[in-house]
């Protein structure tokens, strides 16, 4: 790929890719964190907030899932985009219906894992924080789907040891299954402030539950591997696509593709 220009703050590199005319970026998500945060490589057109949305709420892929409600944090962090669609929504759980089924659960009583964060739900809709209203509802479902809406004074460590394992065995990533989990942890915070839950029920934090982050594990190829590598010669165009793309982000950024989210 071949660079075509910076941003002004300098964070922001646009490219082109010679071989099938499309336009890239490249960014960073966290950028206030050590190293300047993950880089991301995205094709523009950027997907639109609904877009994002849509596949966060529908999308069966959990990668899919994970990017997409990363994007729209991001967005809404630091972009300060409108999420309100244009206006066209004032706050009204009617209106958000069709966006967060959440709303469409039955009631149920005070302390369970559904009132909780519906209510913490309804807060963030109504200071129009939509991407993060998108991350908690996905947290919700995955737990709804482990063992069904239990009472908070349920969430025991046992619980979310048992949670963890369950999703590995479903090839979920420890990067997901931490959102998730620090999503439980935010909502179980606001219950005890509340007053749902007692504080001595806390599960969390040392000689506790501690939320899972994923290994970053350094394997350096040899000069000769990349010897190889850089001599070689593609066949196709999507051989030399993958070379190009590689060599670009390892040269350009120091990263590889498997540090990319999906």
């Amino acid at each position: 790929m071949t660079k075509t220009g910076t941003s002004d703050d300098g964070w922001t590199a646009y490219y082109i890719d010679k071989i099938t005319n499309d336009n890239w970026l490249l960014t960073r998500y966290d950028s206030e964190y050590h190293g300047g945060g993950v880089p991301i490589l995205k094709r523009l057109p950027e997907l639109t907030v609904g877009e994002l949305i849509t596949i966060a709420l529908t999308s069966t892929d959990t990668n899919d899932i994970v990017s997409a409600s990363h994007e729209l944090s991001e967005r809404e962090k630091y972009k300060k985009e409108n999420f309100t669609v244009q206006g066209v929504y004032g706050y009204d759980v009617a209106q958000y219906a069709h966006r967060f089924p959440i709303f469409k659960e039955l009631t149920m009583p005070a302390g369970t894992i559904l009132v909780s964060f519906r209510a913490y739900i309804d807060k963030l809709l109504r200071a129009d924080r939509i991407g993060t209203a998108v991350c908690y509802q996905t947290s919700y479902y995955a737990l709804e789907k482990f063992r069904g809406n239990v009472l908070l004074s349920d969430v025991t460590v046992d619980y979310l040891n048992d949670f963890e394992r369950w999703m590995l065995r479903k090839n979920i990533s420890k990067t997901s299954i931490g959102i998730y989990v620090w999503s439980l942890r935010c909502i179980f915070n606001e219950a005890i402030e509340d007053g749902i839950v007692k504080r001595d029920r806390y599960p969390f934090g040392r000689r506790r539950y501690q939320v899972p982050t994923s290994r970053n594990i350094k394997k350096a190829l040899t000069i000769e591997d990349v010897s190889r590598f850089y001599h070689y010669q593609p066949t196709r165009k999507e051989e030399q696509w993958a070379k190009d793309f590689w060599f670009f982000l390892t040269w350009e950024m120091g990263s590889t593709p498997r540090t990319l989210p999906a």
